[in-house]
């Protein structure tokens, strides 16, 4: 049996976040710059993080517990986004996406299901290569679905909201499409001190208002 969360109230605020970051984006674009938004897929390659409960003398000959990932499996993330990129070389974003988590040890029965607001920034370091941006952000996924935990988790430990992290390079086809690579990681973990979503991902971008305004012109 699965254990389901529906944050509604915290569901709207994130739309109406995803809304404030869209017209911010809207009214900017009339001063220069390039604003663009559209769906997203990620191709998700995640692990559960977990807590053996077993503790380790580390090299310098501190003792911590052990954590190991539970082994990784295929899963997806799919959304809308939403960015706009200056002229010199920065571009500012937000996502707002389903996610699926599984591992291969917890078994495709047992998954984490969330919604994610994640706003971040990308930068363009290699001035040769004119489309290559590194990005790196961080915001709030809404818990939606869990596994059933039993009697090993206290429920006081099992949190609604967690604080997801993300590493990216892309490369992007001006009014096409951008491919994208990286990593997602928590800071605050879907259970207190015994377990996080990792994930290694690639994606794709698709600007569809800029594809649409093209296609005017044809």
């Amino acid at each position: 049996m699965k254990i389901s969360i529906q944050p509604n109230t915290m569901l709207r605020t994130l739309i109406v976040l995803l809304f404030l970051f869209l017209s911010t984006q809207t009214f900017a674009q009339r001063r220069g710059g390039h604003f663009e938004i559209g769906p997203m897929f990620n191709l998700e390659y995640s692990t559960i993080y977990v807590n053996t409960g077993e503790l380790v003398i580390t090299n310098t000959g501190e003792v911590k517990e052990e954590w190991k990932d539970s082994g990784y499996d295929t899963n997806f993330s799919g959304g809308v986004y939403g960015m706009y990129y200056f002229e010199s070389r920065i571009a500012l974003g937000a996502e707002l996406y389903y996610d699926k988590i599984t591992s291969t040890e917890f078994g495709s029965e047992n998954y984490y299901t969330s919604i994610t607001f994640l706003p971040f920034i990308n930068l363009n370091f290699i001035e040769s290569v004119e489309n290559l941006y590194f990005g790196a952000g961080g915001g709030v996924s809404f818990i939606q679905e869990t596994p059933e935990y039993g009697s090993e988790v206290d429920p006081e430990d099992i949190r609604e909201i967690t604080i997801p992290l993300k590493l990216s390079a892309s490369y992007r086809f001006k009014n096409r499409i951008t491919f994208e690579t990286g990593v997602h990681g928590e800071i605050l973990g879907v259970v207190k001190d015994l377990a996080r979503r990792n994930s290694f991902f690639v994606g794709v971008k698709i600007p569809i208002n800029r594809i649409l305004t093209d296609a005017r012109y044809l």
